[in-house]
């Protein structure tokens, strides 16, 4: 049996910072950011605004799009990499809010955690082990960014997104799926530790490699493509919609 796609749901919060917000808290251009990014302006998370509080409004979203009541569903699978805690995870505070039962877990795959998440819950639905279940990625990135650091601060932003998994109906469903990891590149991407200062401990912060990072997203991107249709079995002429990864828009357009 194959898992299908029963709807979308999304949420970001009110919070707008522009390009020329930007030009004020670094030394950078709104010319600049759209040449390398194609972004104009970004969705930020309030202070007291957490992942779980993104995810939640998500979740219900995409159940309202399915028609269906939180206690159809038996499974939640979140991803993020900005938890409002150690534990307990975001799936779980999330199905409490929603009134919802059944297993409820986090995973941690930064930019394709989703894509886990979502590979983690096919098996369930097509394993029998679930009959719906709510997939979510939840991210307050801009809580962990340097707006010192020009190469992180434009381009990452805060939202949400939540899709329904359920059985799929005369063959529609989840084809394939491709994963994959390249730890050798650790250093290219990453959290770094708050630094100790007079106050205590410094919150952490997003440093990243963007030349190498562009490079590796632009050379895999294509590579994870075209093994996931040879996976299914289907040509990419028959492909009537692409959806990448949406970090910017020279990713897409390379």
């Amino acid at each position: 049996m194959l898992t299908s796609i029963k709807s979308v749901g999304s949420y970001v919060p009110s919070g707008i910072l522009t390009n020329a917000d930007l030009e004020k808290l670094v030394e950078t251009s709104d010319t600049w950011i759209r040449e390398r990014t194609g972004i104009v302006e970004r969705r930020i998370a309030a202070v007291n605004e957490t992942a779980t509080d993104l995810a939640a409004e998500a979740a219900k979203d995409a159940l309202a799009a399915a028609g269906l009541r939180p206690q159809d569903t038996d499974l939640i699978v979140s991803s993020t990499s900005t938890p409002d805690s150690m534990f307990p995870s975001v799936a779980s505070r999330v199905q409490e809010r929603l009134g919802a039962h059944g297993p409820a877990f986090d995973v941690q795959a930064a930019c394709t955690g989703f894509l886990y998440a979502m590979s983690v819950a096919d098996r369930f639905v097509s394993g029998g082990e679930a009959k719906q279940a709510i997939v979510i990625g939840s991210e307050t990135l801009t809580k962990i960014l340097n707006f010192k650091d020009r190469g992180t601060c434009v381009v990452f932003g805060d939202g949400a997104g939540a899709v329904v998994l359920g059985p799929g109906v005369n063959g529609a469903g989840i084809k394939s799926c491709v994963l994959g990891s390249d730890g050798s590149g650790g250093d290219l991407i990453y959290v770094a530790p708050g630094a100790d200062g007079p106050e205590g401990p410094g919150r952490p912060e997003i440093r990243m490699d963007g030349r190498k990072v562009f490079r590796f997203a632009t050379e895999i991107l294509a590579q994870a493509t075209l093994q996931a249709l040879e996976k299914a079995h289907v040509r990419l002429e028959d492909v009537k919609l692409i959806v990448p990864h949406q970090a910017n828009a020279r990713i897409i357009e390379a």
